[in-house]
């Protein structure tokens, strides 16, 4: 039978104007996931590190990948795809039109802030 339902979002504290939204399974740390998480225009995700690889797919938008790496500073935009392997610096920075994306990972994030696998580093 056809459904339709309304998509429920969350946020961590330390990352104002970033929503995120499960894919089906339910937010637990350590459990595998896929997230769709949206970024305000011009708002950041700071550099941050998990202990799993996360791959992200650019489903809208535009932005900038901030790391400690050759990809500092790259410009992305809807179609490409992001991975970053565990304990590597990474984050990113919205364009004007914001900046979506759909990440893969090994679980991330957790329906309680305080239990997400993120590491906010030092730029």
């Amino acid at each position: 039978m056809p459904s339709i339902c309304s998509l429920e979002w969350t946020s961590h504290p330390k990352l104002p104007g970033v929503g995120i939204c499960s894919l089906g399974e339910a937010l637990r740390a350590g459990l595998p996931q896929r997230v769709l998480v949206k970024v305000d225009p011009r708002a950041e995700i700071p550099l941050h590190t998990h202990t799993v690889d996360a791959k992200m797919l650019i489903v809208a938008g535009d932005g900038f990948v901030l790391s400690r790496d050759v990809t500092n500073g790259r410009a992305i935009a809807q179609g490409d795809c992001v991975f970053f392997e565990r304990n590597a610096p990474h984050g990113f920075r919205a364009g004007g039109a914001g900046l979506t994306f759909i990440t893969e990972n090994g679980g991330i994030v957790d329906d309680h802030a305080e239990n997400w696998d993120i590491n906010f580093v030092a730029a």
